[in-house]
């Protein structure tokens, strides 16, 4: 259901399942880690003020 995957962080490699292989499962979790997440928040450098 749509809204049970609303926070979820989804990976799309170009690599298909029958190849895919540790260094793939590693891409995944690279690129993963490098995301900038606010959980529904604004950046704390704005903090919502716009001057």
């Amino acid at each position: 259901m749509l809204w049970q995957v609303a926070y979820a962080e989804w990976v799309f490699p170009p690599v298909l399942w029958p190849d895919f292989r540790a260094p793939d499962f590693l891409a995944c979790l690279h690129t993963y880690r490098r995301r900038d997440r606010r959980f529904g928040g604004v950046p704390h450098q704005t903090n919502g003020d716009m001057s």
